[in-house]
């Protein structure tokens, strides 16, 4: 089995929808792979541009709940992809794994153009990702 993170500012969006698409890559291929969504600073709820424009592709996120990175999430994990921010900060002295590090469009305040782009952006990336596993 495969383990993915998935770690974002907030955990409120662009990791939550990486997650979201992995599962439905894994779900497609036959893989077996773990994945798992994390934040560094987890917003109370999932922004609710987010959930909406998922739920334009019949994807639901709106039952997830944000929740925080720990060093620890990385035992036994594959793979650490951050979003916007540097694998480096993130992943602890000595873990082997391997790591990437995605750019999503952000802004301020989410609303729905930002979150298709989003949304798209990522979908991309998942697909590709789940190309090479």
């Amino acid at each position: 089995m495969d383990r993915i993170v998935f770690v974002g500012g907030r955990n409120a969006g662009v990791s939550q929808m990486a997650a979201e698409f992995a599962e439905r890559e894994a779900a497609r291929r036959n893989l077996d792979v773990a994945v798992l969504a994390r934040g560094l600073e987890p917003a109370a709820t999932i922004d609710e541009a987010a959930v909406e424009v998922m739920d334009e592709l019949g994807l639901d996120i709106g039952d997830r709940r944000p929740r925080e990175f720990s060093p620890t999430d990385l035992d036994g994990v594959d793979l650490l992809v951050t979003m916007n921010r540097p694998a480096e900060a993130v992943r602890p002295d000595g873990w082997d794994g391997e790591s990437r590090t995605w750019d999503v469009p952000i802004t301020d305040e989410l609303d729905r153009e930002t979150a298709r782009n989003q949304r798209d952006v990522i979908e991309r990336r998942v697909s590709a990702l789940f190309d090479t596993l």
